[in-house]
């Protein structure tokens, strides 16, 4: 059989070697096959990519894409690192203010503290010419454990700050002063040589015998009341 489409309808219609006329399946119209060439099948369309003129090509489209992509990956990358670092670099140089290294004292200057700081130090031993060694003001709160503190003054607190010394040592001629409602508290094994200032309602736990100025002094005995004579 040879392929033909009617001419009425465009639907296959297929003939016979030989056959003149051809009636179609579909609108049953009869049509001569004498002179008539076979319709050849549909060819694939190819697709057919203009470009105007001044616009890039799918190329160099695409090229820049990747490479786009590629960098958005590679900074990407690069952000935690750069986060990571910008913070270490506050975290170990922009706290070094009074001494203070990521939220521990170092010795390496008096230690001033105010606000709601909190710092903790451990086998911090330090002299100074002049001032206080410490310096606690605000709410600050201060622990130092196997501390000695040397100088003038040992510790200074005022405000509502409170000082917690485990295991140390002061040595100075006023050991602590202490104001306000500021607690200073000599736990453990602690020692002081010197005296202790107080002021205000300010609280101070130093060894038994430490010598105190400002202290409430003790209230008056009463008078015994006179003996009556015995007859």
């Amino acid at each position: 059989m040879t392929p033909w489409n009617c001419p009425n309808c465009g639907a296959p219609a297929h003939v016979y070697p030989g056959q003149t006329v051809a009636t179609c399946t579909y609108c049953k119209q009869s049509f001569p096959l004498a002179g008539t060439a076979p319709t050849p099948p549909p060819q694939p369309v190819q697709p057919i990519i203009v470009i105007a003129p001044g616009e890039p090509s799918p190329r160099s489209i695409a090229m820049p894409v990747r490479r786009t992509a590629a960098g958005c990956g590679v900074v990407s990358a690069l952000v935690p690192l750069v986060i990571f670092g910008v913070v270490g670099f506050f975290v170990y140089s922009g706290l070094r203010t009074g001494g203070l290294v990521a939220g521990g004292w170092n010795g390496s200057e008096p230690l001033v503290c105010g606000g709601n700081d909190s710092v903790e130090a451990t086998g911090v031993t330090v002299t100074y010419a002049s001032g206080a060694g410490i310096n606690a003001g605000g709410n600050c709160h201060v622990k130092c454990t196997r501390c000695s503190v040397k100088g003038p003054i040992g510790v200074v607190a005022g405000g509502n700050a409170e000082v917690d010394l485990f295991d140390s040592r002061i040595e100075a001629p006023q050991a602590v002063v202490a104001g306000g409602n500021a607690h200073v508290r000599m736990l453990g094994s602690s020692s002081v040589v010197g005296q202790i200032v107080k002021s205000g309602n300010a609280d101070v736990t130093a060894p038994p015998g430490t010598p105190t100025l400002g202290a409430t002094p003790p209230a008056p005995t009463p008078p015994a009341p006179p003996r009556r004579p015995t007859r």
